[in-house]
């Protein structure tokens, strides 16, 4: 009898110690590089399939006059409304690149999820001198109801600007008061630091 109480209680420790693995509903449209990344549509359904390293060399950034162009670092169109990221436990490295605003510069009600943001390499971003947010994810929420929920972002801002109205956040940097967010279960590990 007390064998096999102990057997039990064993088996019932090994459980114990053995991770839970969540499994991400990667239905939906698979997206494995930074271009398709970007090119998410409005209300779609995408998770991602493998890691994705942004460098100077894939970054793509808007302009609302000029459209979208490459090499001048990262700057996602806006706003992005309605959409669902499902990270799938892969990571977003940035590595040796500019990033204005975020991996998002606006959203309206969107989802993310299980996703890791990486900066790479000890690079710092760099305030607007002349005002705007500085972020590792979503730069602006400006309606609807944003969830992000298991999203662990790493990194540093520097914020080299002496404007009052210039803000930072290691995951948001502005919500406007029209939008709710609600945020489950997500870690900033960094720095947020003001420069010259």
């Amino acid at each position: 009898m007390k064998k096999t109480l102990c057997m039990l209680l064993i088996t019932a420790m090994l459980f114990t110690l053995i991770p839970m693995v969540v499994f991400a509903d990667t239905t939906g449209t698979a997206i494995t590089t930074a271009e398709q990344l970007y090119n998410m549509a409005d209300n779609g359904k995408y998770y991602l399939a493998n890691d994705i390293t942004i460098t100077t060399e894939t970054a793509l950034y808007h302009d609302d006059k000029l459209g979208t162009q490459e090499g001048k670092g990262w700057r996602y169109r806006s706003p992005l409304a309605g959409t669902t990221l499902d990270g799938n436990g892969k990571t977003i490295y940035f590595k040796d690149v500019a990033v204005y605003g975020g991996l998002f510069s606006e959203v309206n009600g969107i989802t993310v999820k299980n996703l890791n943001i990486v900066q790479l390499e000890n690079v710092t971003f760099d305030g607007s001198t002349t005002g705007g947010e500085v972020t590792l994810l979503i730069r602006r929420v400006v309606g609807g109801t944003v969830t992000v929920t298991d999203v662990n972002v790493y990194g540093n801002i520097v914020m080299n600007s002496d404007r009052t109205a210039n803000q930072a956040g290691g995951i948001i940097a502005q919500i406007s008061k029209s939008a709710t967010v609600r945020m489950t279960r997500c870690v900033f590990s960094g720095s947020i630091t003001k420069g010259h």
